[in-house]
């Protein structure tokens, strides 16, 4: 009968993982204040922020090589994931 909280639940971890997996990604990208020399794919972002919303915390690049925006980023997903 709560089948449509699994839904909910499901669509708030997928949108919050690829929507933060994107602005990871660009910020480490496209920004100034990415870090130089410090390629991070989009998988490798999205990865980075599923990992977040889970709180599972398991990283495919070294996160204190990552920028300070996108350490920021990380965390206010796992604030706001961590409700769920």
């Amino acid at each position: 009968k709560m089948s449509h909280y699994f839904y909910i639940h499901m669509f708030v971890f997928m949108v919050n993982s690829l929507l933060g997996g994107l602005i990871i990604f660009l910020i480490e990208n496209h920004s100034a204040v990415g870090t130089p020399n410090l390629n991070v794919t989009y998988v490798d972002a999205w990865f980075l922020s599923m990992t977040c919303v889970s709180t599972c915390g398991l990283t495919t690049v070294d996160f204190a090589k990552i920028s300070f925006a996108s350490q920021m980023v990380m965390m206010f997903l796992t604030f706001i994931s961590g409700i769920t």
